[in-house]
């Protein structure tokens, strides 16, 4: 994952971690008036596509890790079918062989996962300030109007 600002080649577990601290610090904000509404919802919209841009990596990573253990299974398949096993113990000992490609693959669709729910946080959230800055601005529209 290249990193944007510096340009720098960033490992995708250091970048996730880097875009999940950044997305929870809009966890428990609540500004109140318009400017520091509008501010953080411009940061909230700048983060999204960030996060949607690393969601297509974590999408590549896992499709790759997807290829790689059924591969690794069918490869493993092809030896342990030489033996003449029975087809439920060469599966399982498919299984093993591939195992720990297995894991990483399961690992990318969490990563995955997390990813997409962080995105439908940062658009509640932004949803949410939107309503609110609606909300202030009518506000202090009817106080300008009732005047002194």
């Amino acid at each position: 994952m290249i990193d944007q600002a510096t340009g720098e080649v960033r490992p995708t577990s250091e970048a996730w971690a880097d875009l999940r601290a950044r997305a929870e610090a809009h966890k428990l904000t609540a500004p109140e008036t318009p400017e520091a509404i509008d501010a953080e919802l411009r940061q909230i919209e700048a983060l999204g596509f960030e996060v949607s841009d690393f969601l297509r990596v974590v999408l590549d990573e896992q499709y790759d890790a997807e290829k790689l253990y059924s591969a690794l299974k069918n490869k493993a398949i092809a030896k342990h079918s030489g033996a003449r096993r029975p087809i439920a113990e060469v599966r399982a000992l498919a299984e093993v062989d591939a195992a720990d490609a297995y894991g990483d693959w399961l690992n990318k669709k969490a990563v995955v996962k997390h990813v997409e729910a962080l995105l439908g946080a940062l658009r509640s959230k932004h949803i949410g300030l939107q309503s609110s800055l609606r909300g202030v601005q009518a506000m202090i529209g009817r106080a300008h109007r009732a005047g002194p």
